[in-house]
């Protein structure tokens, strides 16, 4: 009950009783909020003071408001790197203590297109060939990434499914294969889920996702694996530290 005689403002009030129905999960993860017109006279109070609360929530990131469809409670539990530590993200979200799985759902030998030789700074005219993997992961039973990946046959000519199930892939080239990771460049964009993404993670059409693209490097230099990867962005945060350059002292 909201008291308008109370101290505090209503904005805050409103983002206090909306936070405390998120904490208990009587809004659970992926609940739509009703139209902003429709909470507000449920609460009796003006647009503009919900706007502000809800504005409140999404940027503490309990809430995430997609163009079109409305706004959704998230579930943010694991804050990703996206630079410096080359972790895969299985290694990274095992190292919080997060529980991962991995369900394989296709591996197949394609022939590398000339975009992907591109990436992979091969020449033009190379026969190479790819393991294509199709993955997703799940992080305490629940969807958060989706991944296809395509890795040269000539590095890694064996990749097994069990161990491809139990294993990060950046493990499976280190250890297995007995290759040494050195280096990613990762490109990064918003997306919104197509109705085929939508449905293996789990989530509305429309819905804002992380996608981003690697290709990843070897100590000797060489391109070993290209990946595409979709991340809900309610599941996983992607951070980044950022350091201002020194100026160099100026002559006298």
């Amino acid at each position: 009950m909201l008291q308008r005689d109370a101290p505090d403002p209503l904005h805050l009030q409103i983002s206090g009783q909306l936070r405390e129905l998120i904490a208990t999960r009587a809004w659970p993860p992926h609940h739509r909020v009703l139209p902003e017109m429709m909470l507000a006279k449920q609460l009796g109070v003006a647009r503009g003071t919900l706007r502000k609360a809800v504005k409140g929530l999404v940027d503490e990131g309990l809430l995430v408001q997609v163009q079109g469809r409305g706004t959704f409670v998230t579930s943010l539990g694991f804050s990703g790197p996206v630079e410096h530590d080359m972790l895969s993200l299985a290694e990274a979200m095992s190292s919080h203590g997060i529980r991962v799985d991995t369900q394989v759902l296709a591996r197949e030998l394609v022939e590398a297109s000339p975009r992907m030789l591109r990436l992979l700074e091969l020449p033009e005219q190379a026969a190479t060939r790819l393991h294509r993997l199709e993955r997703l992961r799940t992080a305490e039973d629940s969807p958060v990434a989706y991944f296809v990946n395509y890795v040269r046959e000539d590095l890694c000519p064996e990749l097994d499914n069990n161990r491809l199930a139990s294993r990060s892939l950046y493990e499976l080239i280190e250890h297995v294969v007995g290759l040494r990771i050195a280096a990613g460049q990762r490109s990064f964009e918003a997306r919104a889920a197509q109705p085929d993404m939508a449905e293996r993670l789990e989530v509305p059409v429309g819905f804002p996702l992380q996608y981003f693209e690697q290709v990843t490097y070897l100590d000797d230099g060489r391109a070993v694996e290209l990946s595409e990867v979709w991340v809900r962005s309610d599941r996983v945060r992607l951070t980044s530290m950022v350091t201002r350059a020194q100026e160099a002292p100026s002559t006298p």
